[in-house]
């Protein structure tokens, strides 16, 4: 839930008055049900915290359903659907070359 305080003080620093509840269907309204989380997931994704990591087991692309990924790598994986952010790749504990494409992995492993 949006902190109405945190709102508050950013319209006011624009020179919007303050709103009293996130109904309704006036401009400032509108904005901050608009942009509110997508920022405070972008800013907090800007950290690396400790507490929101997960490490998960990837799923390889099949070359033959997928086609084969773009030289010069050689295996693709999906990436999960709640990733905000990824720190690194690893293959047996050790971490490993890799480039994001859309929503996959390009790797050599």
């Amino acid at each position: 839930m949006p902190s109405l305080d945190v709102i508050n003080a950013a319209l006011t620093r624009i020179g919007e008055p303050p709103v009293t509840s996130l109904t309704g269907s006036s401009v400032s309204v509108k904005i901050t049900n608009e942009n509110y989380e997508p920022l405070v997931e972008a800013h907090l994704s800007v950290y690396p915290w400790k507490r929101a990591t997960k490490i998960e087991q990837l799923s390889r692309l099949d070359p033959d359903e997928e086609g084969e990924p773009p030289d010069p790598w050689t295996a693709a994986y999906q990436l999960p659907e709640d990733l905000t952010d990824i720190r690194t790749v690893k293959v047996d504990g050790y971490p490993i070359p890799y480039e994001i494409h859309g929503d996959t992995i390009l790797c050599d492993a």
